[in-house]
This record gives structure tokens, sequence and C-alpha cells, in this order.
């Protein structure tokens, strides 16, 4: 991660590296000293309300995603994704997902100067990273968002045409159920 920040801050962009979730206060120390000298600011907020992490991560130029490759069961990377983020991240885990169509800028599984050149290639160029913020709000909409959701979930449990003739055929018959009169 320290990486890819210092990278990335060599394009003369003042860079705000924002650590969320448990165990972030207890790591900004060793971040920090790592990032020294650099120009990037590091603000660790620990565990947070949705609401709070939403409206931080909406406000994010970018995700830098370093534990693991992005993966659609990745919570973190489908937050960035609804927040209409570009996700920059190691590759390996999204192919034959969704997650594929999202605003993604991966690089090699533990490539860390891949990762680097990625994170500075986003944050370096606002024509791609609103490409990629499109891509992640289009990719919301299309699987990730409750309507989306919904209709996958009515279109799976829908009766198949030939299964209903059966159905119909057996309503009209005189056998009850147990129970029922």
């Amino acid at each position: 991660m320290a990486s890819a920040m210092r990278t990335a801050s060599r394009g003369g962009e003042r860079l705000h590296l924002m650590i969320v979730g448990r165990g972030s206060s207890e790591i900004r120390p060793r971040v920090e000293a790592a990032l020294a000298g650099s120009g990037v600011c590091v603000t660790a907020t620990g565990i947070l309300p949705a609401d709070q992490i939403a409206r931080r991560l909406s406000s994010a130029d970018a995700l830098l995603f370093v534990s693991g490759c992005v993966a659609q069961t990745r919570g973190t990377a489908l937050a960035a994704v609804a927040c209409g983020i570009p996700i920059v991240g190691y590759a390996g885990a999204v192919d034959g997902s969704p997650l594929v169509e999202a605003g993604l800028e991966l690089a090699p599984y533990r490539n860390r100067e891949a990762l680097a050149g990625a994170l500075a290639r986003v944050m370096g160029d606002a024509t791609l990273r609103n490409e990629l913020r499109r891509r992640s709000a289009a990719a919301y909409r299309k699987y990730f968002s409750w309507d989306a959701i919904a209709e996958q979930y009515a279109a799976a449990c829908l009766i198949e045409p030939a299964l209903e003739a059966p159905l119909e055929a057996s309503r009209g018959s005189s056998l009850r159920s147990p129970g029922i009169s």
C-alpha cells in the first residue's frame, strides 16, 4: 500500500489515505512511518456506521484494495461499486462475475510495482478516473442495486410456462390436501 501511495503521490497530486475499519487506528502509525516524506496525509477512522462509510467512500477518488484479489464476495469491493468509485487492486477473482463491468484498474496479484502504477494512472488521469466512476455506477445499477436484485429474484422465482399447465389441471381436481376442506 505504501509503495502504491508513494508512486501515485509523485504525480503532484496531494493524496489523502483514509484507512477504515477494525484495526485501522492501530495500523496508522506504521502506515504514517512508511509514507513519511511523501506528502500523503493519513487518516484512520476505525469502525464507522454504514451511512458514514457510504458518505466517505462516495467522496473518495478511488478505493485501493490491497487485501487479496478484488472479488465479488468482498464487501469492500461491493461498497466501492455501490458508491460509484474506481477500484484499484489485484486481479484474479473477477472473471465471470458482474464485477468485471465495474470501474476496475487491476494489477497482477502481489505485483506491488504494477499496483503502484495502476493507482498512479487512476489518480493522475481525471478522464480515466471519471470513466471508471461511470462504469462502477452502471455496474451497481445493473447488478447490485436493490432494484436489480429484486428483478433477478423475481425472475428466478417464476414458474416455467411448461409447468403451469399441469398445475392448472390439478387445481380443478377433486383431490384435497389433508386438513383442508
